[in-house]
């Protein structure tokens, strides 16, 4: 169980990185 969990706080952690860049990606093409 505790496996899972810190799998879990991973990925959301991964991906949270992930849709942050993917913001900063949109408003760079947005501003140019």
């Amino acid at each position: 169980e505790d496996f899972l969990q810190k799998l879990s706080t991973m990925l959301i952690k991964e991906y949270d990185i992930i849709c942050m860049e993917d913001l900063q990606v949109k408003n760079m093409v947005k501003k140019s």
